[in-house]
């Protein structure tokens, strides 16, 4: 065995199930070594191969791996592996057949990446029933692997790279690239509930919020809101809407491998407060300027989707005081406290 090699492994969102992923990392580990350094991220979409070879310079990586399905089904994937010390790609797709265990194709693709590596085409386990397959090409030296019997590899080895042209194509990119795409687009809808501190300013309603990503961490985010609830003082109905602006940061990001997330929310908002009672045929308003503050936690699920929970708290920048009949009855609390529950979508 040689020394500890390190590898970064970017898996599709579209990956069957987090077992595979996890039986794959494992293979790999016990073909290579204990020691061995896996950085398993989440691979973005039109993440291109220049921008992968230079995250894994960026990481020092001997290896980048971009591990992706070519069907719904997952029938067929496709491993793309290229050595820093060959300076090519290399392709291997193999397929499997419906009955089998997501582990098995984890473990199969595992040992099929061990047998790509330079060096390592010997080290790779075997798995039970396997019979090894050979491919070679006039561009490299032979490749081997030993995929599940049931498995159907096909091996196709790109021409060495130019190290001037490689050097032209590449762009920096920074380590966090590989956890999400660079720049995605998201739609947040939500259910809100909100309670008026020292006051009546409570109500259920919903949100829709846009968001854009300047960087995997940070998302410009804007949107509109709504929340109705009873306003007991003056035996009215209170209705909350807002316009807003501002960011999300992502302390952890999810992704298939660690779907657990945490962020922090602050937004800037144009609040529209109104009260209308039953039988007037006229209800009375105030627009105030607001902000935001919110802590959310979220949780992967499959494809694109995010299940999202926010608490947090809006103040309104300026009172407002109820009258009915000339009497001042109340006045609508400065601070709501606020929840969300919600759906994020990246398009």
């Amino acid at each position: 065995m040689s020394t500890a090699l390190t590898l970064v492994v970017l898996i599709a969102t579209n990956d069957a199930s987090d077992q595979v992923s996890s039986a794959m990392t494992r293979a790999a580990r016990q073909g290579l070594g204990p020691e061995t350094r896996l950085i398993v991220r989440e691979l973005p979409q039109g993440f291109d191969d220049a921008r992968a070879t230079a995250l894994g310079r960026t990481l020092h990586a001997d290896a980048v791996v971009k591990v992706t399905w070519r069907d719904a089904e997952h029938r067929r994937a496709t491993l793309h592996v290229r050595s820093e010390a060959e300076g090519r790609w290399v392709d291997r797709e193999i397929g499997f057949d419906a009955t089998d265990a997501d582990a098995e194709r984890g473990r199969t693709l595992g040992f099929a990446l061990v047998s790509m590596l330079p060096d390592h085409g010997d080290d790779a386990p075997t798995t039970p029933n396997a019979a090894p397959t050979l491919s070679s090409d006039a561009a490299g030296p032979l490749a081997t692997s030993a995929p599940k019997a049931s498995a159907a590899v096909v091996t196709k080895i790109a021409p060495r790279d130019d190290a001037a042209n490689a050097e032209n194509a590449t762009t920096a990119v920074n380590a966090t690239d590989a956890e999400a795409p660079a720049r995605f687009v998201t739609l947040d809808t939500a259910i809100t509930g909100s309670l008026g501190i020292g006051g009546f300013a409570g109500g259920f309603g919903g949100s829709l919020h846009g968001g854009y990503a300047i960087v995997p961490r940070v998302v410009l985010r804007a949107g509109v809101a709504a929340r109705s609830g009873d306003f007991p003082p003056a035996q009215a109905t209170s209705l909350f809407m807002s316009a807003s602006v501002g960011a999300r940061f992502v302390g952890i990001l999810p992704t298939r491998v660690q779907p657990l997330g945490v962020g922090f929310r602050v937004d800037a908002l144009a609040l529209r407060t109104s009260l209308s009672r039953p039988g007037e045929a006229h209800s009375v308003e105030r627009f105030t300027p607001a902000v935001d503050a919110s802590v959310e936690g979220s949780v992967r699920l499959a494809g694109p989707f995010t299940l999202f929970l926010a608490l947090g708290t809006e103040i309104s920048l300026g009172s407002t005081d109820v009258f009915v009949k000339g009497e001042n009855v109340a006045a609508i609390p400065l601070v709501h406290a606020f929840g969300e529950l919600g759906l994020r979508t990246e398009l």
